[in-house]
């Protein structure tokens, strides 16, 4: 009964009710599984942006200046804010939200910090089901904010819609920029503190880094100068396709990080809001855009497959993002295969769903 009571006023829009929710994820009350499968029907329609990067590149600051614009748009926002704790005593200071605290008043904004806890990845290890229940608590844009990362913590990358990669002038050199890790995930790249030294030159690094790599590609990142601090440049941020969708009616005029540079636009916004049998409609179109890939495991196979299968008992965003995943694996290993296929980097982020 406590479930359903819960469910209901979230589904309701009570922001104690979705308060009280993520406290019970993050607490791993059982209860809350009920709960999350009471809402599951209303997830699926918000657009969610993880903004990741290294610890002072002025992510929460860039936040602050996003919930600003969507606000003017009519929009209802959902952040979760991730901070580091520490290993010694295991506290956290949840600062994050303190760049953001001109929204504390505002009832279309909901803002929840969480501590790391230990977790890797960059994210808390409750902030995928907080992220549903902001979701389902009618919030339609909603971003995650990580820690402060390194090279290797990607697991924004599974969570959001669109990764927003901020990098700073003190990025580093251009060996630096084509280090394989974070950089490789971004939908958009983001040059904060643009206004210092040295901005022009990361500026230009990464143009040569999309230039070279995505080339070919049928999405390529751009790169965007901002000063967080002025709001310079936050504009052509929030305009910026796949952020485009961040202004439109709806998540359906996305083109989402999980499937930016194996697909055109056009296919990908008919089949986000779409059911499993229209999705698959538009997979040949999709696979058609996949030219270069080597041949991925016979287990590979297996996995993508089955988090594709399974997909659909969750939110419409976990299905396409496996379909996607799995398709061009399934395209590759066809006997009537032509050459295009899947990628053998996206097989190893496809098993991380089943943790999901």
């Amino acid at each position: 009964m406590l479930a359903h009571d819960l469910a209901g006023r979230l589904a309701a829009g009570d922001v104690r009710a979705l308060a009280r929710a993520i406290r019970m994820v993050e607490d791993r009350d059982p209860e809350i599984a009920r709960v999350l499968r009471e809402v599951r029907s209303r997830t699926g329609r918000a657009h969610i942006v993880g903004v990741t990067g290294p610890p002072g590149s002025g992510k929460s600051t860039l936040c602050d200046q996003v919930i600003e614009r969507w606000r003017s748009q009519g929009h209802r926002v959902g952040v979760i804010a991730v901070d580091p704790s520490s290993p010694f005593s295991g506290g956290a200071i949840l600062g994050d939200r303190i760049r953001m605290q001109r929204h504390t008043t505002d009832s279309g904004v909901f803002i929840r910090s969480m501590a790391a806890r230990g977790h890797v990845g960059g994210l808390a290890a409750a902030a995928r089901e907080a992220v549903r229940l902001l979701d389902a608590g009618g919030r339609d844009r909603c971003l995650v904010e990580t820690v402060g990362v390194g090279q290797s913590e990607l697991e924004v990358m599974r969570t959001a819609d669109t990764t927003v990669v901020v990098t700073t002038p003190a990025a580093g050199d251009a060996v630096q920029i084509i280090k394989a890790g974070i950089l490789e995930i971004a939908d958009i790249f983001v040059v904060n503190k643009a206004d210092l030294p040295g901005a022009a030159k990361v500026y230009r690094d990464l143009k040569d880094l999309v230039r070279q790599t995505k080339g070919h590609a049928a999405w390529q990142p751009p790169v965007i100068q901002t000063s967080a601090q002025t709001g310079n440049g936050v504009d052509e941020l929030v305009r910026s396709p796949p952020a485009a969708s961040w202004n439109a009616a709806g998540a359906s005029a996305c083109a989402p990080r999980s499937r930016r540079s194996w697909s055109s636009a056009p296919p990908i916004a008919r089949g986000v809001r779409s059911t499993s049998g229209q999705w698959k409609t538009s997979l040949p179109a999709i696979c058609g855009t996949w030219t270069r890939m080597r041949s991925p495991s016979a287990s590979s196979i297996q996995t993508v497959k089955q988090d594709a299968d399974g997909a659909d008992s969750r939110s419409p965003h976990a299905a396409t993002r496996a379909h996607a995943w799995c398709a061009p694996l399934r395209a590759a290993c066809s006997p009537h295969a032509d050459g295009s296929g899947g990628h053998p980097r996206r097989a190893a982020s496809a098993r991380g769903l089943r943790a999901r």
